[in-house]
């Protein structure tokens, strides 16, 4: 893995939100979320990082659809880009969520999952999914713990199914901090 820059929550946050704006899962929650705060889509979409109030309803905006997930875990985390081998985005694990538990057979690994979709021939509508689209946002402990995603989940099963379509190296926002390790999702 090689590490680039810093960036700052505004960005992993408006990052978060136009990644999930496109979701079919999260996409009505975020539409609904700006609405009733008061903004439309644009705040996600020609998001102007330099405003800060602008960067306060995005970070409300997350807040308010995906607080019970995200609580304060983004808050106080070191962010920078970082670019990974296919072999380390695929080493990538889920959070320890259900589901994600029950589709990688407890190991929290995509490649398991990958194996049990193609058992069920369910490979086909992943491959659509693009590797460049939106960065995964994940986070580590420290230099020596995990990754874990928090953003990507799906993006990173497909990566899984069709790793032969992922880049050499992909860019993905990761967030430090060892406070991750009281978060019984990580």
């Amino acid at each position: 893995m090689q590490l680039l820059d810093a960036v700052d929550e505004a960005h992993v946050v408006a990052a978060f939100l136009r990644a999930e704006l496109e979701s079919e899962r999260f996409g009505d929650s975020v539409r609904a979320s700006l609405r009733e705060l008061g903004a439309d889509e644009r705040l996600v979409t020609e998001a102007d990082l330099g405003d800060a109030t602008a960067n306060d309803r995005r970070r409300r905006v997350l807040a308010a659809y995906r607080g019970e997930y995200l609580g304060s875990r983004l808050d106080g985390l070191a962010w920078r880009r970082a670019r990974l081998t296919r072999d380390e985005v695929l080493a990538i694990r889920y959070i320890a969520w259900d589901y994600w538990l029950e589709i990688s057979d407890g190991t929290r690994l995509p490649a398991v999952a990958a194996v049990l979709f193609r058992g069920d021939g369910e490979d086909a509508s992943w491959e659509d999914v693009d590797p460049g689209a939106t960065p995964l946002i994940a986070v580590r402990a420290d230099a020596s713990a995990p990754i874990v995603v928090v953003e990507g989940h799906v993006r990173l099963t497909a990566y899984a199914l069709f790793p032969e379509r992922l880049p050499r190296e992909l860019e993905i926002l990761l967030g430090e901090s060892e406070s991750l390790r009281d978060w019984d999702l990580y």
